[in-house]
């Protein structure tokens, strides 16, 4: 039930512009009961949402020893990492599911840079065992 997936974010004034990331595994585009996580790229940085989707838990550093969960699903600090090159910033973020979580998920995007936001992306689907 565990996956490390590796998101890439682009923006066109250069990975460094980016302020924020998000992510959502889920049903349909939803913070409540899914695994929504926030990325901060310039301090490291990463949150998830409570079972409700209301309130950030966290933060943890990229690359710690620090896990945060909820309901759906846990993340960890340690094995996560971040990367730029060019136009585009690469997540790696372990992942795990909780198994009443299972079933096909959509796997949602967005990303800012301060200024352009590009509203939700769904970039795929994973199905959760």
């Amino acid at each position: 039930m565990s996956q490390t997936f590796s998101i890439t974010y682009e923006d066109t004034k250069g990975y460094s512009a980016i302020s924020s990331s998000m992510i959502i595994f889920n049903n349909t585009l939803a913070a409540a009961n899914g695994c929504y996580v926030f990325f901060s790229p310039s301090s490291n940085l990463l949150y998830l949402t409570n079972n409700a989707g209301t309130a950030w838990q966290g933060p943890i550093s990229i690359g710690k020893s620090a896990t945060l969960s909820n309901s759906q699903c846990s993340i960890s600090g340690a094995g996560s990492s971040a990367s730029g090159s060019g136009n585009n910033l690469t997540l790696n973020l372990p992942v795990t599911f909780q198994t009443a979580f299972a079933g096909s998920k959509g796997v949602y995007i967005e990303v800012y840079d301060g200024t352009n936001d590009s509203g939700w992306v769904q970039i795929s689907n994973w199905t959760v065992p």
